[in-house]
């Protein structure tokens, strides 16, 4: 694992490190079998509530995650390509608490995707990462075979919102996102 020197934390995940059950199984990376591996709200600690969840099979532009620029200005040039090398099928669920005093929810997004060329879009992605680590709340990218997950939590407005949420319950969401994928 790599953790960068704020929020942001980029995993290659591994059977040997994080325990993966489904690591050795041939995962079915269509659109509807990632959309399997998804978290709900059944498997999340506290009362989050589920805002959107689909299913794709060629990414619109609605998708922050794929290009980190969006919510990174500094990655503008090294997230040039980030588009091209991303695949295009796959799915996504958003999810959001409301915290007790605070005026904006906390939000969640998990996205999923299979990519033919997982290994340098991940390679990019970890670099993009380590520009805007601390911009947006925090933000996970494992790879899981060919699939991309990218979990983040936090929201532009209210960074400090995030603040509740520690570094053992994260690891906990990210362990239970990668869990779920690998399993589906």
């Amino acid at each position: 694992m790599a953790r960068g020197k704020g929020s942001t934390l980029a995993v290659a995940l591994s059977c040997v490190a994080l325990g993966l059950s489904g690591c050795t199984k041939s995962a079915d990376t269509s659109p509807e079998g990632l959309a399997g591996g998804l978290l709900d709200i059944t498997d999340m600690p506290g009362d989050w509530q589920e805002t959107q969840r689909d299913v794709f099979e060629t990414r619109g532009d609605e998708n922050p995650s794929i290009d980190p620029s969006t919510w990174c200005p500094e990655a503008s040039d090294a997230a040039a390509g980030l588009d091209d090398l991303a695949g295009d099928a796959g799915a996504d669920v958003e999810m959001q608490m409301q915290i007790d005093g605070k005026e904006i929810p906390r939000l969640m997004r998990l996205q999923v995707w299979r990519n033919d060329d997982v290994r340098t879009y991940f390679a990019d992605v970890l670099t993009v990462l380590n520009i805007c680590d601390g911009a947006m709340g925090r933000t996970t990218v494992a790879r899981i075979g060919e699939a991309i997950m990218v979990l983040q939590i936090g929201d532009f407005m209210t960074p400090s919102s995030i603040g509740e949420l520690s570094d053992d319950d994260w690891r906990e969401i990210v362990q239970r996102a990668a869990d779920k994928l690998a399993d589906a």
